[in-house]
């Protein structure tokens, strides 16, 4: 079922992508993996709840669960979260969101920045279930990246086989594509950058929660880019204080951690690297 959906606007439909309606639920999907999305629609009423009932190697955290998922046909692998309200007033609004909802936007967005070569997890879709007249509750599905750990968990000390050096140069990476793409991010934090290793064996460094993102007149200013950077300091030392008592104190699960960075000796100099590639270039 191809239709118009008259509740999804704001936005045009981008090229190699298709809307659907079925009943209450309005949906975008990527032409490869519409029939497929059409059908879990049909048989499970949600994309999250059909993610949720699948087997899980590894649930994702977010405000709630994120849910990874394997499409039978085609066998895409995505991650599938339901959208919820930050802030202090999200013990009201919840999962509830006038529509259009942020999902087109981040659509959007998500194929803008990589059109310009800011590296960040391509979104194959979202639904909007009809609540209310005006509201939505929005599930929205992602590229699943499956060896991918954030930043925040690096600093934490639950990081794969990356090196101090290999992080420090995908962040300095991610950083200069979003100032020459002209992206400013409101919440830039060590949470929404995503570490993985290419197929070419270098580590990459993905920005997410691209939906805030605001695309301005490309370079960044100084003063932008100093804002953007900033943020994302202030959470690596935030993060960083809560890890170090943890690992002065020796616990059995930072003694298990996968070490590296997680049990650097250096930890403190490591956060410092970190910090000084947020100050560099501005």
């Amino acid at each position: 079922m191809n239709e118009a959906a008259p509740g999804i606007r704001g936005n045009v439909t981008p090229p190699g992508f298709s809307r659907g309606v079925r009943g209450a639920i309005e949906f975008v999907a990527r032409n490869d993996a519409f029939d497929e999305v059409n059908d879990v629609l049909a048989k499970h009423g949600s994309l999250y709840e059909w993610a949720r009932l699948q087997p899980q190697n590894r649930v994702l955290r977010g405000r709630a669960p994120v849910y990874v998922a394997t499409f039978p046909v085609s066998g895409l692998q995505v991650a599938v979260r339901h959208a919820w309200h930050g802030g202090f007033l999200a013990p009201i609004t919840r999962d509830l969101f006038l529509a259009p909802t942020r999902a087109p936007r981040e659509l959007n967005t998500s194929l803008q920045l990589a059109a310009v070569g800011v590296a960040t997890t391509a979104v194959i879709g979202f639904s909007a279930i009809r609540t209310l007249r005006f509201f939505r509750r929005v599930d929205v599905m992602s590229t699943y990246m499956p060896d991918a750990i954030d930043l925040g968990a690096v600093i934490e000390g639950h990081t794969p086989h990356f090196s101090v050096e290999e992080i420090v140069c995908a962040l300095s990476i991610l950083l200069q594509q979003l100032d020459r793409a002209g992206a400013i991010h409101p919440d830039l934090n060590a949470k929404n950058i995503l570490l993985s290793r290419c197929t070419n064996g270098h580590i990459e460094a993905a920005v997410i929660d691209v939906d805030v993102i605001r695309l301005a007149r490309a370079p960044l200013s100084p003063h932008t880019r100093r804002e953007n950077r900033s943020r994302l300091a202030r959470s690596i030392k935030k993060i960083a204080a809560i890890s170090r008592p943890n690992r002065q104190a020796g616990d059995a699960a930072n003694a298990r951690a996968i070490t590296l960075l997680g049990a650097h000796p250096n930890f403190d100099g490591v956060v410092r690297q970190l910090l000084e590639v947020c100050e560099s270039d501005v």
